[in-house]
């Protein structure tokens, strides 16, 4: 199995999870989701990914994180 595919597993596996965790932060980066979750930097990124075309996250602003838009 190659890295990326595993990422992409463990990327479908942790977002639902990841959507729940973000919506209680204002302002989120990927690391977050690293240390939360004890994922990789590319799971991690995918994820976020994701939670921006789902305009949960806004995009990155350089040294803010990316600004949380929907809240619980």
């Amino acid at each position: 199995m190659s890295w990326a595919r595993l990422s992409d597993e463990v990327a479908s596996e942790h977002y639902e999870e990841a959507k729940q965790f973000v919506v209680t932060l204002k302002v989120v980066n990927v690391t977050d989701l690293q240390r939360k979750f004890l994922i990789g930097y590319v799971a991690a990124a995918k994820i976020m990914e994701r939670l921006e075309e789902a305009c949960i996250v806004g995009r990155y602003v350089h040294g803010e994180g990316r600004k949380v838009l929907m809240n619980i």
